[in-house]
């Protein structure tokens, strides 16, 4: 029970910090061409300065093994949300579908796992934000177009969190060093991530009136499903996993029950789908998850 106090101080903090967005945006101090700059800024620079950072540490053959089993535990994790949306939605409710999927690793998982196990844990995060991306750009991409050809091996690849990591790999796993105004150039960079991450996030809020959130019964039932039964289904796999990965457990539960990925607005505006649905869907699990992730949090250290 000792990482409830910082997680849930973690998430009044951001909440705050997306109040910040929410009024920059209504006062039209940000427009929508900052706000995707900054996006862009955030998926292209930021969070892959976080993720380089954290492998920068001396290699340990048990924390290796540990990634290995990070890695592992999240293409399981994620799998049950696919299998899980399969059942529970028709093929035509794409967006639902995705979002349930699909959950918002970087912008919010890495701020939470940082607050509740230090900067230390994103090492082990960035197993799962991997999977994330392959199975965003692989099988994400076909649940949005039915199309094969869409599928691209070569975006998985030349994802800037995909070639962060690589570079982080290589940087662990061999004498190779940045020297250390470029490695704190880095961390500089990453620093961002959480006032930046919860700002855009804000602004998504802004968009529309804040009440028209909770006038759809779509918008609660994505929430009860992303928020609530896949964490509870995790929780049940993560049961037979041994207690003496009890970080990995927790690091790959939390961040499987955030919200819904960002990615969800970008990919319905490009596939033509409907974008403000979409939108609706991130802010709504972005407000419900102050009360569910604690939540899930507690239960799973009661059951396990």
């Amino acid at each position: 029970m000792d990482i409830l106090l910082p997680l849930l101080l973690q998430i009044l903090k951001m909440f705050m910090l997306m109040g910040v967005g929410y009024y920059l945006y209504k006062k039209k101090l940000f427009d929508d061409e900052v706000v995707k700059q900054l996006g862009n800024f955030l998926l292209m620079y930021v969070i892959p300065s976080v993720l380089v950072t954290s492998f920068i540490r001396e290699f340990n053959i048990q924390e290796f093994q540990y990634l290995g089993i990070a890695f592992a535990l999240s293409i399981v994790a994620i799998t049950i949300g696919i299998v899980y949306a399969g059942i529970v939605y028709k093929k035509e409710q794409i967006l639902e579908k995705f979002a349930c999927i699909f959950s918002n690793a970087s912008f919010i998982g890495i701020p939470i796992i940082v607050a509740m196990f230090g900067q230390d844990a994103v090492f082990y995060l960035s197993a799962y934000v991997v999977t994330f991306i392959i199975l965003v750009w692989t099988y994400g991409i076909y649940l949005m177009t039915n199309d094969k050809k869409e599928v691209s091996i070569k975006k998985v690849l030349m994802n800037p969190n995909t070639i962060a990591v690589i570079i982080g790999l290589l940087l662990y796993c061999t004498p190779l060093e940045l020297p250390v105004i470029v490695v704190d150039v880095f961390k500089s960079i990453g620093s961002m991530n959480t006032p930046l991450s919860m700002i855009v996030l804000g602004t998504y809020l802004a968009k529309d009136s804040i009440f028209k959130l909770f006038t759809s019964k779509k918008y609660y039932i994505v929430a009860m499903n992303r928020l609530l039964v896949i964490p509870l289904l995790t929780i049940v796999f993560l049961k037979f996993i041994p207690n003496e990965y009890m970080t990995l457990k927790l690091i790959v539960l939390v961040v499987n029950s955030v919200p819904s990925a960002n990615t969800l607005a970008i990919l319905a505006q490009r596939f033509g789908y409907n974008y403000t649905s979409a939108a609706h869907m991130i802010s709504f699990t972005t407000l419900a998850c102050i009360v569910t992730i604690p939540m899930v949090t507690i239960l799973a250290q009661m059951i396990w």
